[in-house]
């Protein structure tokens, strides 16, 4: 087990020396716990005493022990996605996520392994492996008097964009375009459209036309408005205004994965993709080799929010696997690359916890205490498989995030 896998910095996010995943044995993948820290694990022991009285004086002659138990204690640190702190919060309900912010798009560099899956760092907010959303119309009705729009067959074109908090990065989605519209000297065009589907608000749309009776396709097109996404709403045209060219045709990929060269994968083919939560497997026979550095690019909601309810329930597990990941130093010391990985099969995980709120740097976090169990089917309470080895392909970068508090960039606030 241990000679074959591989694990990078960045590939689960090191936030200290170790990380704590759970393991889902059913579907065989790790899924990480978050930022935790103080991750340790400890063993008491329940002993006896012989003793025997010397003068007035009981003293101890012989000691046994005849029992012992086994915890493991982490911190969960500030990242409050409940798709993972459930484990902790009682809620009564499954969380629901409100999209309705912009989209971002984001490249993610990881190292991929077919005995374990990952999951997306920005899973919470994941789009789909799909395409971005797109207006469901772009119907356009001639009607009115008056104006100067020149005579002719008018197709208009309709495309959502999405940008960043600060206006920036934008991304534009499918175009959808009308049929024909005949047009004569003197009347007004009304443009109507539908809004994207998924629930997510553009940050504006653009408005292009072109005249097929001249002979012009959509690479002619001319943007003749942007409109605010305040909502579709009819636009009445009596005259063109040219702001800019059509920039080419865009079929809004929401999903790619390539090499470090930019070659693309295929789906399918080279690895399947976990919409529901972002999680990302190698097929067996694909082209994406044990430990190949690749680069997946994705669209993902930002700044998603949450609702859920805290009260008793019963939809939390009792019982987890819990797997440690544990690596000492890198390939600049002497020997190189000792670690070891602890695998703890039963935990009861149930557990308080006391969350301070009065922290100036946001690190409270869940201070939690799992009992482990033994195992039934081994008796034991759980396996530890060490390893020894040269890591000269790791990137220097994610050996500096050993060290590091968190590799993660920050999360951006935006208003819904």
């Amino acid at each position: 087990m241990s000679d074959t896998k591989q694990f990078t910095m960045r590939e689960f996010q090191m936030t200290g020396p170790a990380v704590l995943c759970a393991y889902d044995v059913m579907n065989d993948y790790l899924y990480r716990l978050g930022k935790c820290d103080n991750i340790r694990v400890r063993r008491e022991t329940d002993n006896v005493y012989q003793s025997e009285i010397h003068i007035g004086r009981n003293v101890g002659i012989d000691a046994r022990t005849v029992g012992e138990r086994w915890f493991i204690n982490f911190s969960m640190m500030e990242r409050l996605n409940p798709d993972w702190s459930r484990l902790i919060m009682k809620n009564c309900g499954t969380p629901i996520v409100f999209p309705t912010c912009s989209l971002l798009t984001v490249t993610e560099e990881m190292r991929m392994y077919r005995d374990h899956a990952q999951v997306l760092h920005y899973s919470s907010g994941f789009w789909g492996d799909g395409m971005l959303p797109a207006p469901t119309n772009g119907a356009a009705v001639a009607g009115g008097a008056g104006g100067t729009i020149p005579g002719g067959t008018y197709v208009i074109v309709i495309e959502a964009v999405y940008t960043d908090a600060n206006g920036k990065n934008p991304v534009r989605s499918e175009y959808t375009n009308s049929a024909g519209v005949p047009v004569v000297l003197g009347q007004e065009l009304t443009v109507t459209w539908d809004p994207p589907a998924g629930g997510v608000t553009p940050s504006y749309y653009n408005i292009y036309e072109y005249d097929t009776v001249l002979g012009e396709t959509r690479a002619d097109a001319d943007l003749i408005a942007v409109v605010l996404s305040t909502g579709p709403t009819a636009i009445i045209f009596d005259s063109f205004t040219d702001y800019g060219d059509w920039p080419g045709d865009t079929t809004g990929p929401a999903f790619a994965i390539t090499d470090i060269n930019g070659n693309p994968y295929d789906a399918g083919d080279d690895y399947t993709i976990d919409t529901t939560c972002g999680r990302l497997s190698l097929v067996e026979d694909g082209d994406i080799l044990d430990g190949t550095l690749i680069l997946v690019t994705y669209t993902y909601i930002a700044n998603p929010f949450y609702t859920q309810s805290l009260g008793p329930g019963d939809r939390n597990p009792r019982c987890l696997y819990l797997v440690i990941i544990w690596l000492k130093e890198d390939d600049r010391s002497t020997p190189a690359g000792r670690g070891a990985e602890l695998h703890f099969p039963h935990v009861h995980a149930e557990s308080g916890f006391e969350w301070n709120f009065d922290q100036m740097d946001f690190e409270s976090g869940f201070d939690q205490e799992y009992r482990i169990l033994l195992d039934s089917g081994t008796g034991q309470y759980g396996t530890i498989y060490t390893f020894h080895r040269f890591l000269a392909d790791w990137e220097l970068k994610d050996i500096g995030a050993m060290s590091s508090c968190t590799s993660e960039d920050p999360c951006p606030i935006i208003s819904s």
